[in-house]
């Protein structure tokens, strides 16, 4: 299982988790912890990343962004953004900070929502997005599927490649986003019911689609 995880650490409590220390997955704050680490204070210590004194991260690391302040709830919140749209990782919308949106996927300019969690809760499950953000200088996601197991649908930008890479096309503008999501029941779940005359099966999973249309300037 993939996730994002973001870590913060603090000689105060004036940031987004209001403690000292802090733990997410997938945009969800699951531990956090009010004590001053001393350790980690000074310009000349080791930072390390995957190991420790006695101990290694045995697994596959995508990807690793290291701040050297401490980011607003809405700069975390385009990170963890950022990072769930490039590898189809949905956020979790538990409210744990009453100054965003939990759950909402925040373009760089920190207006633009490639997903409206208010509008689109019913379906926040198997979130996955594709489109250009030229505010982040790196994010032009060409194609997509969620990376949870029972997904089952992938979109791409004219085709589908081997890979993000791969897929020659463009997007003409940033701001362009196109996201979809499910409602979480079995994928291939059915319901038989009478349609005019005879029996037929409908999928008990439904999806929506959310257009987000660059505004003209």
């Amino acid at each position: 299982t993939f996730n994002l995880w973001n870590f913060g650490v603090s000689n105060n409590a004036s940031n987004p988790a209001g403690a000292n220390k802090s733990m997410y997955r997938d945009g969800l704050r699951f531990a956090t912890n009010s004590s001053l680490d001393t350790n980690i204070q000074g310009n000349n210590a080791n930072f390390l990343i995957g190991t420790g004194a006695n101990s290694y991260h045995n697994g596959e690391i995508a990807e690793i962004i290291v701040y050297t302040s401490i980011p607003t709830a809405l700069e975390q919140q385009k990170i963890q953004s950022y990072l769930a749209m490039k590898y189809g990782i949905t956020l979790d919308p538990t409210n744990n900070n009453a100054t965003i949106v939990e759950g909402d996927y925040i373009a760089a300019d920190g207006i633009t929502k490639p997903w409206d969690y208010t509008a689109n809760s019913t379906f926040h499950n198997d979130v996955a997005i594709i489109g250009r953000d030229n505010a982040t200088g790196v994010l032009n996601q060409k194609q997509s599927k969620s990376i949870n197991t029972d997904a089952l649908i992938t979109m791409g930008l004219g085709t589908i490649a081997a890979d993000n890479a791969s897929n020659g096309n463009a997007f003409l503008a940033t701001n362009d986003f196109l996201a979809w999501g499910n409602n979480g029941t079995v994928a291939l779940g059915t319901t038989t019911a009478t349609l005019l005359c005879s029996p037929e099966k409908t999928l008990n999973r439904t999806g929506k689609l959310s257009k987000q249309v660059p505004l003209a300037l």
